[in-house]
């Protein structure tokens, strides 16, 4: 009773938002904004960050509010829109890394890398801003696996987990972490 009741307020201030409704907004900010802050910050780590996006979000609602479907759900809309503009916050920070870390080699007239040597290190900070961008428990179990070399057992036995859950989520972390650091190549 009380989802369907969420579901048909929400439905509700979605189509008073297309309306330019403002108090409507200011509901669904107030109904949303903390849990998008929550998700954010997982993925952030800086309380600046995480607002900012919070921020960025709905100012993306409120710009294209015409544009909402009372009919799907609002949440996941959010959640989508969150999920994207962090993921391009990680790689900006990424490439402000890189860039600096060639400012610093510049400066210090001591690069002499090859080629390869300039992949790996990309490769490498590739790798730490994807492993950041994991979900917390699933980035708890691949440091614990990769970082620390525990079995599977092991951080199934300390999680008090199965060792089928830890298999799962190696196996989720490593296809995540392929199609991100595919997907940067490929740009």
């Amino acid at each position: 009773m009380t989802e369907r009741y969420n579901e048909a307020v929400e439905k509700l201030l979605v189509i008073r938002l297309r309306a330019d409704d403002a108090e409507a907004f200011n509901l669904l900010f107030h109904r949303y904004g903390n849990k998008l802050f929550s998700f954010a910050l997982g993925y952030l780590k800086k309380r600046e960050d995480a607002e900012e996006i919070v921020q960025d979000v709905f100012l993306k609602v409120w710009k294209n509010r015409q544009k909402l479907d009372e009919h799907l759900s609002f949440s996941g809309f959010l959640f989508s829109i969150a999920y994207r503009t962090i993921l391009n916050e990680l790689r900006k920070r990424k490439n402000e890394k890189i860039c600096q870390l060639e400012l610093k080699k510049q400066s210090n007239d001591v690069y002499f890398g090859t080629e390869e040597s300039i992949i790996n290190t990309s490769l490498q900070q590739l790798s730490q801003v994807a492993i950041a961008g994991l979900p917390p428990r699933r980035k708890a179990i691949f440091r614990m696996i990769r970082e620390q070399n525990m079995s599977h057992k092991q951080v199934a036995e300390e999680l008090h987990i199965s060792t089928k859950t830890v298999e799962a989520q190696m196996t989720e972390a490593l296809k995540y972490l392929r199609k991100v650091i595919n997907l940067r190549f490929l740009f």
